[in-house]
């Protein structure tokens, strides 16, 4: 564990010391939209935790997901009483050119329609403010380099109960110019790609 954690865990100092959502059902349009996740299943593949999947720009590996309290000398919640989501995962970019870190964060279904990679399908759980670190230094990643892969840590906060699973859906993006540009290239247009569910290993003061 602590090689796929690194300081991340040993961080938080619920972790050292061993320290209800009110939920609105939105059925929303769109990717992975609606109440009815067996109709998406219907769709796409479903992914197992730890497995490589490719989405366009990436091949991704999701390895866990963890909530802590906070994360010693790198962020707090901003908002007393949140937490944070910690989804860790590797990802390698498999174009010959650098990439936005920003592919990878989180967007709730609602915004699925924006060009992300990742899509949180628990309502509960909207990620706001979202940050792809360097799961080794610590450091905010703002540009992936062709052909490396990375070891990641995407950070959210939330509020509410820690919930036992997060569920996300993966889209993969095309390489296209836009009506007014079309010369000028980017990752957009997400599609449905796949789902994946990770077990959330709660860390924080909370847990009982």
């Amino acid at each position: 564990m602590r090689s796929i954690l690194g300081g991340w865990v040993a961080a938080n100092p619920a972790a050292r010391g061993g320290g209800l959502i009110a939920a609105v059902l939105l059925a929303v349009s769109g990717l992975f939209g609606g109440l009815d996740r067996a109709k998406v299943a219907d769709r796409v593949d479903d992914v197992a935790p730890n497995s490589a999947v490719t989405v366009q720009p990436f091949t991704l590996t999701f390895k866990q997901a963890v909530a802590l309290d906070e994360i010693e000398d790198v962020t707090t919640p901003r908002t007393p009483g949140n937490h944070l989501m910690v989804l860790l995962l590797d990802a390698e970019n498999l174009t010959d050119a650098s990439v936005g870190a920003y592919l990878l964060s989180p967007v709730p279904r609602a915004k699925s329609f924006m060009n992300r990679n990742v899509v949180v399908l628990d309502d509960r759980l909207s990620p706001d403010l979202v940050t792809v670190y360097d799961a080794e230094s610590h450091i905010p990643l703002t540009q992936l380099s062709p052909g490396l892969t990375y070891r990641l840590a995407v950070v959210w906060e939330f509020g509410g109960a820690v919930p036992d699973r997060l569920p996300l859906g993966l889209a993969a993006l095309t390489l296209r110019g836009n009506t007014i540009s079309p010369d000028d290239l980017g990752w957009q247009n997400p599609a449905e790609a796949a789902m994946l569910t990770l077990a959330v290993n709660d860390l924080t003061s909370d847990r009982t």
